[in-house]
């Protein structure tokens, strides 16, 4: 079982050159064997997107430095949920999740909808 706390806490200690390229991927091939049979849907899905980053380097479509960018930038990826509240102050959250990045523009972060 892998936890998503623990591989943030990994990528920080790339971002700070605490841990080089190699020893991440080295951890986290250890770490994430059996991801997709015990892990939460989050650090599912953090994983999943390191290994697509890591496939998309060992593929040559980008370099070491480009892909430990592109790791360091899913530190600061977190998921936004949508809130309902309607007229009588019935909440609903099991809206679907969106995907914000620190690249994303303003108007995709807050769009407030209006039920009448």
């Amino acid at each position: 079982m892998i936890h998503e706390s623990e591989v943030r806490k990994q990528l920080a200690a790339l971002s700070l050159n605490k841990l080089s390229l190699e020893e991440f991927e080295e951890w986290l091939a250890s770490r994430s064997w059996n991801v997709h049979r015990d892990s939460a849907a989050k650090a599912i899905d953090l994983v999943s997107a390191i290994h697509l980053l890591l496939s998309e380097r060992d593929d040559q479509v980008f370099s070491n430095d480009e892909l430990k960018r592109e790791l360091i930038a899913l530190i600061d990826e977190v998921s936004l949920h949508h809130v309902l509240i309607d007229a009588n102050l019935n909440v609903s959250i099991d809206l679907p999740a969106m995907r914000i990045t620190a690249n994303s523009t303003p108007l995709e972060v807050l769009q407030p909808v209006f039920v009448h």
